[in-house]
């Protein structure tokens, strides 16, 4: 083999090693990035947890006919409305449309959904 076909071929080797060491770690960033997203949906729908049980709290034991209660329905159904925005937003960076592992179904989200927005 002549010299300048080896430093070819060693050129092309090194060429290839470099591209799958940055394939490898596109995937990386790219796995990292999308396990940050859900665990950010798991802080979202537990904040919307905590907030929608406060709501129903409020609607069923307070006297909801008092203008501080009002005021606190209204405040908390602001925040539930801005959460569950976040929420959608979120979940559509992901790169799959189906729910995420741990997370709750779309079915159980609109069930909340509905109770927060009093139906």
């Amino acid at each position: 083999m002549q010299l300048n076909t080896k430093i070819d071929l060693l050129l092309s080797l090194i060429y290839f090693h470099l591209t799958m060491a940055e394939a490898k770690s596109d995937q990386y960033l790219n796995n990292e990035c999308e396990v940050n997203i859900r665990r950010g949906l798991d802080v979202i729908q537990s904040m919307i947890d905590i907030s929608a049980d406060r709501l129903e709290g409020l609607r069923t034991t307070c006297n909801t006919h008092t203008e501080l209660t009002q005021q606190e329905i209204r405040t908390l159904e602001t925040k539930l409305v801005k959460m569950f925005s976040e929420l959608l937003i979120t979940k559509a960076k992901l790169p799959e449309r189906l729910p995420s592992k741990g997370l709750p179904a779309t079915g159980n989200e609109l069930r909340q959904w509905l109770r927060v927005v009093g139906m």
